[in-house]
């Protein structure tokens, strides 16, 4: 937990100097595992790369399909980084569809499918963690800049058992947001309880330290997470790639 408290201090001392240059506020796709309501930009796109326990890297790719729907595709190597041979485990696809914007009465609503689990068991040849499947979530401001995200999901339709998640994100002026969630919701001892601090550098960076399943058991031990999203839009690239062009 020392070496957590280092990292965070170095990301804040490096945060410094760039304090005078303003940014947009970080808008949260997920807590740390769950799903909030938001979705990217129409004609935008997000990589989020996330190291995990055993040297894991787990990429996602999310694109900004049309206003309101987002298409996501991950990528899963276990073992990675080390000396071990790496595990490449089946992309998976992550799609939600933001269809009410909220109102007074009523908060933001979305539909989504995501079939992406996490800590992959090769003898049972799936994942401890298992993916959400179908969700549906609703994510609503108390307060200026505290949110309240709660939902339901089902990944194992042949069972019809139902898991549920609620969580909250706060924050903390232009640079800085944490998250507190509860995952996996059904019984005492399966609910996982995560917390995050994410700190933006630029309008496109974002780096995240999370930690998951906070409470510890005989069987494990919380797992820190680090994750970095990079997040542009279409045009921009395709300017890019044309200036270069030009150059040639």
């Amino acid at each position: 937990m020392k070496k957590l408290f280092v990292v965070i201090g170095v990301i804040l001392a490096l945060l410094i100097p760039l304090n005078g240059y303003a940014v947009q506020p970080i808008t949260p796709l997920e807590m740390i595992d769950a799903p909030t309501a938001e979705v990217v930009d129409h004609e935008s796109v997000l990589v989020n790369f996330r190291v995990y326990e055993n040297g894991g890297l787990l990429t996602k790719i999310v694109f900004g399909v049309i206003n309101r729907l987002q298409l996501g595709l991950t990528m899963d190597i276990a073992k990675v980084i080390g000396r071990d041979q790496p595990e490449l485990h089946q992309p998976q696809l992550d799609i939600k569809f933001r269809f009410f914007d909220g109102n007074v009465y009523v908060p933001a609503l979305a539909l989504g499918y995501n079939s992406q689990g996490y800590l992959y068991n090769e003898l049972l040849k799936q994942y401890a963690h298992r993916e959400k499947g179908l969700y549906l979530v609703a994510s609503r401001e108390i307060v200026d800049g505290l949110e309240l995200h709660l939902g339901t999901n089902v990944y194992d339709f042949e069972k019809d058992i139902f898991y549920g998640f609620l969580g909250m994100s706060w924050l903390l002026g232009e640079r800085f947001m944490t998250c507190f969630e509860l995952d996996n919701i059904r019984n005492s001892d399966e609910v996982r309880v995560n917390f995050n601090l994410a700190a933006k550098f630029t309008d496109n960076l974002t780096m995240e330290l999370a930690v998951r399943d906070m409470v510890v058991a005989a069987n494990h031990s919380p797992d820190r997470v680090l994750k970095i999203t990079y997040q542009t839009w279409l045009k921009n690239m395709v300017k890019s790639g044309t200036a270069k062009s030009d150059g040639k």
